[in-house]
């Protein structure tokens, strides 16, 4: 159901981009089918049935052997050249256990995870007073499960009937007109970028930086696509967890500085 229930945000998100765009109706069409085709495959309940399928799919990928003593893990067919990568089953339990490690020692404390909390139902309720047509929604890390120390908070603002670039301007500096009366700090309105978004950095670390958004339907529905695959597998919160991780320490994890998203490296 959890899968199912993704699936139909995300079609309908791109239902609404789709009608925004210039492309004309052939082209939309092919879109909508390649997209309804690769999301009934990423939202499969059976991962097991979607790795074989991509191991068909995809002959290149590496094969991997049971030995006795040793797993092998054989060159790709395009680096034949190359010698077989070796790793002993403690070196893999080792590696496990230091990532298991890493992820458990970013984990933010309950307590940080209260005041974000908090602090979203507070701007939530100021909001409603406000902009009572509107609701606020968390996306990204924050529903996905994939939430570690120095996370920012993805906030999006769903409006009703608000399609114009200029009016999700005008309702983002009303929000930002309410976090001041909330916090006493002012918001840096980044209008002009691609997605106009609200940024605010409180001088006090009791609540995470804030990106606020205005009808950013699908990043919320790829949220949502993510954490079906984090509830679906534990591994799979481990691994992104691991790679979010690395790619902050290599600074390579900030999409408004032309890296990569945190969906993208999952």
């Amino acid at each position: 159901k959890k899968h199912r229930a993704a699936l139909a945000v995300i079609q309908r998100g791109f239902n609404s981009r789709m009608a925004a765009t210039v492309l004309p109706p052939p082209r939309r069409g092919i879109l909508r089918d390649q997209l309804r085709g690769l999301l009934l495959s990423a939202t499969s309940c059976s991962l097991e049935c979607h790795a074989a399928a991509a191991s068909k799919a995809l002959p290149w990928i590496s094969q991997t052997k049971q030995e006795t003593n040793v797993v092998t893990v054989d060159a790709s067919a395009t680096a034949k050249a190359r010698r077989p990568c070796r790793f002993t089953p403690a070196q893999l339990q080792h590696l496990s256990d230091e990532m298991l490690n890493l992820v458990q020692a970013s984990r933010p404390s309950a307590g940080a995870l209260r005041r974000r909390d908090e602090f979203v139902h507070a701007l939530r309720r100021h909001l409603k007073v406000e902009l009572p047509t509107c609701t606020l929604v968390p996306f990204g890390s924050a529903v996905n499960g994939l939430w570690i120390k120095g996370s920012d908070l993805d906030l999006n603002l769903e409006a009703p009937r608000v399609i114009e670039r200029a009016e999700s301007q005008r309702l983002l500096r009303r929000v930002g007109a309410c976090i001041y009366r909330l916090t006493g700090e002012r918001a840096e309105a980044r209008l002009s970028a691609r997605m106009p978004l609200l940024r605010w950095v409180p001088s006090q670390g009791n609540v995470p930086p804030c990106d606020i958004t205005v009808n950013n339907s699908l990043a919320v529905a790829n949220s949502h696509l993510v954490g079906a695959y984090v509830a679906a597998d534990a591994r799979v919160c481990t691994l992104a967890v691991g790679a979010k991780l690395w790619a902050r320490s290599q600074g390579i994890n900030d999409r408004s500085q032309g890296t990569l998203s945190s969906f993208a490296l999952v």
